[in-house]
């Protein structure tokens, strides 16, 4: 059975309370706005005056409880209060038209509801807000009460462009360690990261196509950056290589191109920092001359033979994309390196041999095979149960198409995994559960997430197995897809597990 939830810290129980009151303290505020905002301008007037002040003093008693935040607990207060202001915002439509609204008005009681609410001497916050611009407005209007901030990310695609506001902000943030910035980062925005941002080790600025060559000189500023991501900029690849040339302590390189090639406008013999690469690789041997130390590589195939990947001496994490096992070679690259791999990870691979996985990857502690199709194993030579294989993995990701089925029977005899996910498959039954596990699969599973493909091959007879067998089980995830197990089902275990107080957690 599953272990007993360990006590909350009191900090813990603290910081929940906090954030429940911080919480009905937003909802009280904008539900005296909306009132207000009904009765008229100068009804309105007086209630952002009223809330305002009411924001001084939370923020002040938020500021004299929490000290020494950390990253999670900011995280969390984030997540509470940003969706109950954007819904606001979207939805406030008797006050947006009155004659009398002034959009100034709106944003600037807003952003002061999210200032309350922040704890001012946060070291660490990850900001990944929703898609709403209106959010991430609000949160680059507040960086000035956080100015020991370290990371700053913006991954979705909003609907409104704020990098002018972002640009005009960013000379808050000279602690800055992490910046990412998907779609609308500008040159505008890199300049000042070059001017105030020097503690930079990450910045991504992926598909931001108005980052340009203009913004080579300033990330040359950057001189403890470890990490740079310019896929799907307009940045060229000459100017690419010149920058990696010139930093230090750089570890990645990131290039999606099938013409050209970044490796020829590098201009230093060798970049000993670089430990990472992702892309398309034109010329293996080039790639081992000047990245002699590389441990990862993402290859985008493309059917091109990669049989010289086994040079890459020093490679232990390789993820292959998209591509014809045979016609990529990829047999020849398992068995001549796969003694050292540590993570493998296949997407949308056609005519995969797990044969070649299972026997000569004898180290692996990660596989994922992302919608891939398999060849038919020959049942008169089946693998042997015991290879080193089965027992050192201990992550499994299976991720397909119902319609390319597998043959997962040696699925029962890996002994240590702690992560199992399988979605797209039908590979699973309530029998195949029982036999796996009496045979001592999954007795060290930690996360089982399966997902039902719609035939209903697992029950609540698959559950009791797991929580029988498993005694380190902390996740079932996907059990609500199970078509043959109830919600009422559902609301039991969950019950069950909370009288029992287990820590088990159900998605």
């Amino acid at each position: 059975m599953p272990k007993l939830k360990q006590p909350c810290k009191l900090q813990d129980l603290v910081m929940l309370r906090v954030v429940k009151m911080l919480r009905k303290a937003c909802e009280s505020w904008i539900r005296a706005l909306r009132e207000a905002a009904l009765t008229g301008s100068v009804a309105y007037l007086k209630e952002t005056q009223n809330v305002t002040a009411d924001c001084d003093t939370v923020h002040e008693l938020l500021t004299s409880l929490l000290t020494g935040i950390s990253a999670q607990q900011a995280a969390l207060i984030l997540k509470e209060i940003i969706p109950v202001i954007t819904n606001y915002d979207d939805n406030c439509w008797e006050l947006k038209r009155a004659s009398w609204y002034q959009d100034e008005k709106h944003n600037t009681v807003c952003v002061k509801m999210l200032r309350a609410v922040l704890p001012a001497g946060a070291k660490e916050f990850v900001i990944n807000c929703r898609s709403s611009g209106f959010a991430q407005k609000l949160i680059i209007q507040t960086l000035a009460t956080v100015p020991d901030l370290t990371a700053l990310t913006f991954h979705t695609n909003t609907e409104i462009n704020n990098s002018a506001l972002l640009a005009s902000n960013i000379h808050h943030l000279k602690n800055l360690q992490e910046f990412e910035y998907f779609y609308h980062c500008t040159d505008d925005v890199v300049e000042q990261l070059g001017l105030h941002c020097t503690e930079l080790k990450t910045v991504n600025l992926r598909e931001s196509l108005a980052v340009t060559d203009t913004s080579i000189r300033h990330l040359m500023k950057l001189r403890k950056l470890e990490y740079l991501n310019l896929t799907y900029t307009d940045v060229s690849f000459p100017s690419y290589g010149s920058l990696l040339s010139r930093l230090p302590m750089i570890r990645n390189i990131d290039m999606l191109s099938l013409i050209d090639d970044v490796f020829n406008y590098i201009r230093k013999q060798e970049l000993c920092t670089v430990t990472q690469f992702s892309g398309f690789i034109h010329n293996i041997n080039i790639v081992r001359q000047k990245c002699p130390n590389l441990t990862k590589a993402k290859v985008y195939t493309f059917n091109k033979d990669l049989k010289n990947l086994t040079a890459l001496i020093g490679l232990v994490n390789l993820h292959i994309i998209n591509g014809n096992y045979e016609k990529c070679n990829l047999g020849a690259v398992l068995i001549g390196m796969g003694h050292r791999l540590i993570d493998l990870c296949l997407y949308d691979i056609t005519d995969v041999n797990i044969a070649h996985i299972v026997m000569p990857c004898s180290s692996l502690k990660r596989l994922v095979l992302k919608g891939c199709t398999f060849v038919s194993q020959n049942k008169n030579s089946a693998l042997d149960t015991y290879l080193p294989h089965y027992k050192s993995l201990i992550i499994l990701k299976l991720i397909g198409n119902s319609s390319h089925q597998t043959d997962f029977h040696h699925l029962r005899y890996y002994d240590n995994l702690q992560v199992f996910e399988c979605k797209g498959l039908d590979i699973l039954t309530d029998d195949f559960i029982r036999d796996a596990t009496r045979q001592g699969a999954f007795r060290n599973i930690l996360r089982f997430w399966v997902e039902d493909t719609g035939l209903g091959a697992l029950t609540m007879s698959t559950v009791e197995l797991l929580l029988q067998h498993c005694e380190h089980l902390r996740e079932i995830g996907l059990l609500r897809s199970w078509r043959r197990v109830t919600l009422s089902q559902c609301s039991d275990l969950i019950e069950r597990m909370r009288s029992m107080n287990f820590d088990l957690q159900l998605d």
